[in-house]
């Protein structure tokens, strides 16, 4: 946990958004989103990665909750992670 805003600026940090099947919505991105914050003790986070997307929602949905929550301020960077080159494309 990061005690002070200033120590926030002297790391990267990065936490991972794993979607199952009971994370299909975007309020429970959103959820989850809190949840790191809070646990992390930040007020925004640097990288927000979507790990290992699944099927059936397409990974556009992921993308635009993401997008939103940086347009809020909450995240810095998107990143996916465990992707084919295909799907990295099309985020």
């Amino acid at each position: 946990k990061i005690e002070k805003e200033e120590e926030q600026e002297k790391v990267v940090v990065a936490t991972k958004f794993l979607p199952t099947l009971w994370r299909w919505s975007k309020s429970s991105f959103f959820r989850s989103l809190q949840g790191s914050l809070d646990r992390l003790g930040v007020t925004s986070i640097d990288i927000y990665f979507i790990h290992t997307p699944i099927h059936p929602l397409p990974i556009e949905y992921f993308i635009e909750w993401a997008c939103a929550a940086a347009d809020q301020g909450l995240i810095k960077h998107i990143g996916i992670s465990n992707c084919d080159a295909g799907l990295t494309r099309r985020a």
